[in-house]
């Protein structure tokens, strides 16, 4: 039986398909995430907190605080400390948010360790000119999904299957004395 060229091109089409779906994750024009706080008055700024990825589950998380004067301009200047621990638990080391780590060069950001699943406590702590405060928030930080795992065995599968299905097909047309004449003129 001769493998037509079409099908092999549905496979790969359905191949890529199914790596796009296993491996996408929605993105944000904003560089900011998933709002938790908004323009809460800390230190004689306004706070404004966001979280990635949404919502938040296992792992490493990156947290984005934006920090505005009274008259709602960026705040450069100041130094975003965080620390987090489950609830009821003492909390973590300090984890400083660095300007210029997120798409948004506006945004204090920091990647914040989130080791398992259920309520958590974020504690921000601001200084800079204007003063210095902490203000506290929880989050709920949920069991990673089980499917990111086979994300690499289906980078590696898939093209796999093609190139062995191209291979296959390939013998049979040569024991049918199908060769293809790749020189024609």
């Amino acid at each position: 039986m001769n493998v037509p060229r079409p099908w092999l091109l549905g496979l790969a089409l359905l191949a890529t398909l199914a790596m796009l779906v296993v491996l996408a994750r929605p993105a944000r024009a904003d560089g900011m995430g998933e709002l938790r706080l908004v323009e809460v008055p800390v230190a004689g700024y306004y706070l404004s907190l966001a979280t990635d990825p949404s919502p938040l589950t296992t792992g490493t998380a990156t947290v984005n605080v934006l920090l505005q004067d009274p008259a709602r301009q960026p705040q450069l200047d100041a130094q975003v400390t965080l620390r987090a621990a489950p609830l009821g638990e003492p909390l973590g080391p300090a984890v400083p948010a660095r300007l210029g780590a997120s798409a948004n060069r506006l945004l204090y950001s920091a990647a914040l360790p989130l080791d398992r699943a259920g309520t958590w406590q974020l504690v921000v702590m601001v200084a800079g000119p204007l003063g210095r405060e902490e203000v506290t928030t929880t989050l709920t930080v949920e069991p990673a999904p089980p499917w990111p795992p086979l994300a690499p065995v289906v980078m590696v599968l898939l093209p796999s299957l093609l190139v062995v299905a191209g291979f296959l097909a390939r013998q049979r047309r040569a024991r049918r004395g199908l060769t293809v004449n790749r020189n024609i003129s």
